[in-house]
């Protein structure tokens, strides 16, 4: 996925310029795709089709060892930029929250 973002409107030169910034790599915007259509899968069909309910929770759970793993090993923009800060930070963010903030 790409977002464009537009030049400097505050620049004299008549034309804007236009950048390319990617967002996902093709395997994680997969990943995505496949997380959200195994939740809608066991969202639908518990006891029902017990099969592809189960076949769809070990999927997200693959999904989700993906993601993980991914994150560390993956291309520049899907790797985690600073997971130690992040749970250093989590406690904090969740308290907020509970606080209405």
């Amino acid at each position: 996925m790409t977002i464009l973002l537009q030049g400097d409107r505050s620049a004299s030169a008549p034309t804007r310029e236009s950048t390319r910034v990617k967002v996902w790599d093709l395997p994680l915007r997969l990943s995505h795709w496949a997380m959200a259509s195994c939740v809608l899968i066991a969202w639908f069909t518990p006891n029902t089709y017990d099969a592809l309910h189960r076949g769809a929770g070990y999927g997200v759970l693959a999904l989700t060892l993906f993601r993980l793993v991914w994150g560390f090993v993956g291309t520049r923009y899907s790797r985690f930029q600073n997971p130690l800060r992040a749970f250093r930070v989590l406690p904090r963010y969740l308290w907020a929250i509970g606080r209405g903030r």
